[in-house]
């Protein structure tokens, strides 16, 4: 199994971080690998994988599921499908400012025959993958920062 790990600042408030991280349709949209992701309900979603990943892993999709583990806190994600089997979580701490911490941490396995093969690709991008996943997730919060003081100075 492949692990990767890392902290992050995002220049949000926690709760902002909280409510992008929590919903699994718009943590898989943050995945360079997703195409897209559809929800199911509040804790699942199915995340389409791009043309590429699904190729290559001969995985179409990953079933994810989210869950609050400590509230307002931690968010613990599995997803799996075909060859893939992922989880990670996400930890938040208030920062300096209105800024927040996150801890991030992904592990990812391959499954059944393809494993052998895909194994040694999966350890070799796993944290590159995980540092997408950080950049998207500051991009985003950024973004709504941006709408936000938008709105309230117009």
């Amino acid at each position: 199994m492949a692990h990767a790990e890392m902290t992050v600042t995002f220049a949000a408030p926690m709760l902002r971080a909280l409510d992008l991280v929590r919903d699994p349709v718009q943590l898989g949209n943050n995945f360079a690998f997703v195409e897209r992701a559809e929800g199911r309900d509040e804790a699942s979603a199915r995340w389409e994988l791009k043309g590429a990943m699904a190729a290559l892993t001969r995985t179409e999709y990953l079933e994810c599921s989210a869950s609050v583990i400590v509230p307002g806190e931690r968010v613990d994600w599995k997803a799996a499908g075909g060859s893939l089997a992922m989880s990670g979580s996400v930890r938040l701490a208030a920062a300096a400012g209105d800024q927040t911490a996150a801890y991030l941490t992904i592990d990812v396995e391959a499954k059944g025959l393809m494993a052998p093969i895909l194994a040694p690709m999966i350890g070799m991008q796993v944290e590159s993958q995980l540092q997408a996943l950080a950049i998207n997730l500051q991009r985003r919060l950024a973004e709504r920062s941006d709408a936000g003081s938008q709105t309230r100075v117009a």
